[in-house]
């Protein structure tokens, strides 16, 4: 008989969620994940943002291969031979909104200095 429970609890800093997945088990032993909930609210980091902006200005405009070109600055150029941080830390992961945010500000200062340069002439 399989008996599916979950519980999701809030802690002080940890999200717990534990998963029965049979009767037995719920008994015997739990399944815990912890997600750092810190890690999920914390700024970009100002070169991952930089990376943005300039790969826009040379002309990157879909998401997937804005993720492409991210992936790969973070895991080759930042953290060469470091430890690489963990696809929840929004800092060098960012969401798809946030990376999609970052492109339309970058445009649209793209956009007001070319209009700044054809006015002061």
């Amino acid at each position: 008989m399989a008996v599916f429970v979950t519980r999701f609890q809030v802690c002080s800093h940890k999200y717990e969620i534990i998963n029965y997945t049979t009767l037995q088990e719920m008994f015997s032993t739990t399944h815990i994940y912890y997600v750092q909930s810190a890690e999920l609210s914390l700024r970009m980091d100002e070169r991952v943002r930089s990376k943005i902006a300039d790969l826009t200005r040379t002309g990157v405009r879909h998401l997937a291969e804005m993720k492409r070109h991210l992936k790969q600055y973070v895991e080759e150029e930042l953290f060469t031979g470091e430890f690489i941080p963990s696809t929840s830390d929004a800092r060098f992961w960012p969401s798809n909104q946030n990376i999609l945010s970052c492109m339309y500000r970058t445009s649209l200062k793209l956009r007001f200095d070319a209009l700044r340069t054809v006015f002061s002439l």
